[in-house]
């Protein structure tokens, strides 16, 4: 559409005079419409921006779906805001939605953002509950909070890496490798490579 397509280049005007447009010519914007406006000021992180989308939103009876929410925390991500973020991940679970990885991830950049190593343990703990299984995305959001963190929680982080690497089969990349070297060093990253297998892809972040 032409809301989504404004959206995906950052277009927050251009977004919202389409979805005025909708409305002016007597058709009900749907979830997707609202969500493309709400993502487009989440890119922003304009989170007050997203927020009042969102509420006239719920008050036009449109539900948001776990697109909407996630579009949310990624906002609150952005602006390094750990507990909005947590916030609206619980309501994906209020709404009696399943969130999924992507959700989680977002979550977990912004506990990476602002060093939130408690918040970051407990949805972990959720993903691991609920079954989730992790990304490298989520797992290198992980890894940085333990990096970042002081003291650093390399025992934390060897156990997310090795989950990752060794139990999910996933190779990883350079942004993981260098992030894992942060947390625990560079010789036992390389240590841990060779283990586990993927010594090259530590070669090559070098």
């Amino acid at each position: 559409s032409l809301i989504k397509d404004c959206s995906k280049f950052g277009d927050l005007p251009g977004a919202v005079g389409w979805l005025h447009e909708m409305v002016a010519n007597e058709l009900t914007p749907d979830v997707m419409a609202y969500t493309a406006v709400i993502h487009c000021s989440a890119k922003k992180g304009n989170v007050e921006e997203a927020t009042r989308w969102f509420e006239r939103m719920s008050a036009n009876d449109v539900r948001g779906d776990y697109v909407t929410y996630t579009a949310l925390i990624n906002a609150c991500a952005k602006r390094s805001d750990a507990f909005g973020a947590m916030k609206w991940l619980q309501r994906i679970v209020d709404e009696q939605l399943q969130p999924n990885v992507v959700a989680f991830s977002a979550a977990l950049k912004a506990c990476a953002r602002s060093t939130q190593f408690d918040e970051a343990q407990r949805l972990w703990k959720d993903m691991d509950d609920m079954k989730i299984v992790p990304n490298i995305i989520s797992v290198t959001s992980a890894i940085e909070v333990c990096a970042k963190s002081r003291p650093r929680r390399q025992d934390e982080a060897e156990r997310l890496f090795r989950q990752l690497v060794g139990s999910c089969h996933v190779r990883p990349d350079t942004k993981l490798i260098r992030t894992m070297m942060r947390a625990v060093g560079m010789n036992k990253c390389m240590e841990l490579c060779r283990e586990l297998g993927v010594v090259d892809a530590a070669l090559q972040a070098l």
